[in-house]
């Protein structure tokens, strides 16, 4: 299983809320990555770095920890350890920044830079499998297409999820009128071993509010050449998460 940010994910928020990431800290963090390992979890995540509130979510909480934290830089060695990747979200911020207008309080009116940071932590153990969550969804305009390029090429141990919500596209979507943009298919055939699909798919929907994130993600999957598809849907899961046992 995959989803531990519930216990870790706390622990750094509280980290960063108190400036308290001593040894006592640390070592309790680690404890409590290496229970979770051995009760059979197969990554860490979801984990927030930068979570922003979308106008549109019932849940309304700002999250904010730098990538290259004390217990993130832990948790990467943990992950580096045990074979078992790190699921990170974080809207793209390449220098501080207002905050978009289409955005409001709670979210904080400035954003501190992350991109610096995060490329700290993707250096900081190469053995690290490191999955940037949510391409293709992004609410600051810098989730490029190019940005991830660069970042695939600098870094062999990061991975990106790819999710498309229709209800809320965001600024550099993966699908535009029905179809994945050419930018971004190009991106997936560059690199096709670095990608896995994701629907992050809210259960018990709202009646009438649209398409369901997961028959979006069925979407781009079927728009992608059968070789690629098999991969970013099935195989590239196989290899990241070298946990997870194929069910045939």
């Amino acid at each position: 299983m995959v989803g531990v940010g519930g216990t870790l994910n706390a622990m750094i928020l509280e980290s960063v809320r108190t400036g308290d990431s001593g040894m006592e800290v640390q070592n309790k963090f680690r404890e409590r990555a290496e229970e979770l390992v051995r009760e059979g979890v197969v990554g860490f995540g979801e984990m927030a770095a930068e979570h922003l509130i979308q106008p549109s979510s019932a849940l309304k909480d700002y999250e904010h920890a730098p990538a290259d934290h004390p217990l993130f830089l832990l948790l990467a060695n943990i992950a580096a350890e045990n074979d078992a990747p790190i699921d990170l979200h974080m809207e793209a911020i390449p220098q501080a920044m207002p905050l978009p207008p289409d955005l409001k309080a709670p979210n904080p009116p400035q954003l501190p830079a992350n991109i610096p940071a995060f490329e700290r932590l993707l250096r900081h153990n190469r053995n690290a499998k490191i999955i940037w969550a949510h391409a293709g969804a992004d609410f600051t305009g810098y989730r490029t297409p190019n940005l991830c390029r660069r970042l695939l090429k600098s870094n062999s141990n990061l991975y990106m999820e790819i999710k498309y919500d229709p209800m809320t596209p965001g600024k550099n979507p993966v699908v535009v009128d029905g179809k994945i943009t050419t930018e971004w298919l190009r991106l997936f055939k560059d690199f096709p071993d670095r990608f896995v699909i994701g629907s992050d798919q809210h259960y018990r929907p709202i009646p009438g509010k649209g398409q369901p994130r997961w028959e979006a993600t069925v979407l781009i999957l079927n728009q992608m050449p059968t070789g690629l598809r098999q991969k970013i849907g099935i195989d590239n899961v196989l290899h990241i998460y070298r946990k997870v046992t194929k069910v045939s």
